[in-house]
């Protein structure tokens, strides 16, 4: 029963980090640190057409994560991975994911 309990526990962190709410704070705090091409990046697919539109989101977080995939993908298909990992060690981001992975482990505590 543990090990079922670590992989569902595994599962909701995995999906806190990958919301589309998540993502739109994450590239609202990098934002003043991008290079205009990047914001052109993140412009372009921002501004992509909404195919459908999200159930638990609002739509501008929808576009703003949107975006930051765009981003994750110039980065990596570009070979500038170490430009993510770059932005992503800034302090204001790691306390920002430190801060959902405490609500995440808080969330399991209650649970249990």
């Amino acid at each position: 029963m543990q090990l079922h309990q670590n992989r569902k526990q595994v599962h909701q962190s995995v999906v806190q980090f990958v919301r589309c709410q998540t993502q739109a704070r994450l590239v609202h705090l990098i934002m003043p640190h991008l290079t205009d091409e990047e914001k052109n990046i993140f412009r372009q697919g921002r501004n992509n057409k909404v195919v459908s539109l999200p159930k638990h989101a609002f739509t501008r977080e929808y576009r703003a994560a949107t975006g930051f995939e765009c981003l994750v993908g110039f980065w990596y298909l570009g070979k500038e991975i170490k430009r993510f990992e770059k932005l992503m060690s800034q302090t204001e981001v790691q306390e920002y994911l430190e801060s959902v992975l405490t609500s995440c482990k808080n969330s399991f505590t209650n649970a249990a």
